[in-house]
């Protein structure tokens, strides 16, 4: 245990300074910003937080991918590699790290806003586990892309040519199957909005822990074709199934 607090607390130290603005902008846009004056000037309020936007948005992507490759899982130069520190221990550390970072402190930052400012952000539990499931499997996703790429470029591209692959895939399905009516596809939507979250956080995770314990990238690569496709077919099948059952 003491080795994985020794791990995250390195990686937090490497990124000190980006994790310091990173908070800085979470907490300008949820808890300060409507109450710093700029003497009516509305624009200027849009310009800052379209700023603090940005940054958290490059920060969040640099900061999430460079927890994971700067101690890459198959690298076989990697720094981590000369120290006793087993795979499975490894992973823990980084998994751990960036489920705190990206999925605690929004939700976190969130639930202070309406307890502060007295606002109903998010009310049922249902409400709460779908924005856990939705951060969640964006990190889970850029870790996953981080843990098959060697740099930022790499793992951006491999992450945007899966999203887009998938959306390509499944608009060009889309033609070949019956619509839906408005209300069913309505009433659709949440349950395979869920199905596909989970879905992608599954498939994450078995990339991540392949590419940590097993480090077999030849599996990882199959993986991500097969979370690509799955996520495809989820998208349209779903409703298609539906429409015979109903």
């Amino acid at each position: 245990m003491n080795l994985t607090w020794h791990i995250i607390k390195k990686d937090l130290y490497q990124f000190r300074w980006s994790l310091a603005l990173w908070l800085a902008c979470f907490a300008y846009i949820f808890l300060v910003q409507e109450k710093v004056s700029f003497h009516g000037n509305i624009d200027l309020r849009d310009y800052f937080r379209l700023i603090s936007i940005l940054t958290i948005a490059v920060i969040s992507c640099a900061m999430l991918i460079g927890i994971i490759q700067q101690d890459h899982p198959t690298d076989s130069r990697a720094f981590w590699r000369t120290r006793p520190i087993a795979p499975g221990r490894l992973v823990a550390a980084k998994l751990g790290l960036l489920l705190t970072l990206f999925v605690g402190i929004p939700l976190l930052t969130i639930m202070a806003r309406g307890w502060l400012q007295q606002l109903v952000v998010l009310q049922t539990f249902r409400e709460y586990s779908l924005m856990i499931l939705v951060l969640g499997s964006i990190t889970l996703s850029l870790a996953a892309a981080a843990a098959c790429t060697s740099n930022i470029a790499y793992a951006l591209l491999l992450w945007l040519g899966v999203v887009f692959g998938s959306g390509t895939l499944a608009e060009a399905l889309d033609r070949f199957l019956p619509k839906l009516t408005l209300r069913l596809s309505q009433q659709m939507n949440m349950q395979r909005v869920i199905t596909l979250l989970v879905f992608s956080v599954v498939i994450s995770l078995a990339i991540i822990l392949n590419q940590y314990l097993r480090r077999r990238f030849t599996t990882s690569v199959i993986l991500l074709i097969l979370g690509s496709v799955g996520s495809s077919l989820i998208g349209v099948l779903w409703s298609y199934y539906y429409f015979y059952q109903g």
